[in-house]
């Protein structure tokens, strides 16, 4: 193996897992970044659940929407979230209420992200296997269409018979 190509194969790896890394580093800061908005959306708006929650969509959208897999979820969940605290700033529902819903609704939404991810997860190995049969029928058809070798075909059986007269030697083959 050429050095160039040892380096590469050491090297990539290497870079691929720091893209991981750097990702995992980028979500933290953004962890942070979101819990001070939403410490000051808690300070802006003391009285109203409901702009406390347009607030934290905000913020949300701003800062972590682009780590977000499924942002349909996230949309669902903020949605509900503004609707539960209209519903406590109106007095339909109890703080303690509405926070129980909540937490009943992230749970099937956190429930529908394990379905995806479990649906693609079996989308993916169904199609490991297909490429798996397919690299076996590619190999089969090389395999198959393969000249085969050329055997030599063994040498004939020769006999020979001499005959000494005088001081000459004849030999005969057949």
């Amino acid at each position: 193996m050429k050095p160039a190509t040892a380096s590469l194969l050491l090297i990539v790896p290497l870079m691929l897992g720091g893209c991981g890394l750097v990702r995992q580093a980028e979500m933290a800061k953004a962890k942070e970044q979101l819990t001070a908005a939403m410490v000051e959306c808690k300070a802006q708006n003391p009285n109203s659940l409901v702009l406390l929650s347009d607030c934290y969509t905000a913020a949300e959208d701003t800062i972590w929407r682009p780590y977000v897999r499924y942002g349909d979820l996230q949309t669902l969940m903020q949605a509900q979230r503004k609707v539960l605290a209209a519903k406590v700033d109106h007095g339909e529902l109890t703080k303690d209420e509405a926070n129980l819903e909540l937490a009943q609704v992230a749970s099937a939404i956190r429930q529908q992200e394990l379905e995806r991810d479990n649906s693609a997860g079996m989308v993916a190995a169904q199609r490991s296997a297909a490429s798996a049969q397919m690299l076996g029928a590619s190999a089969a058809f090389l395999q198959a269409t393969r000249p085969q070798p050329v055997l030599a075909s063994p040498a004939p059986i020769v006999n020979t018979s001499c005959n000494r007269v005088g001081t000459f030697t004849n030999c005969t083959s057949y």
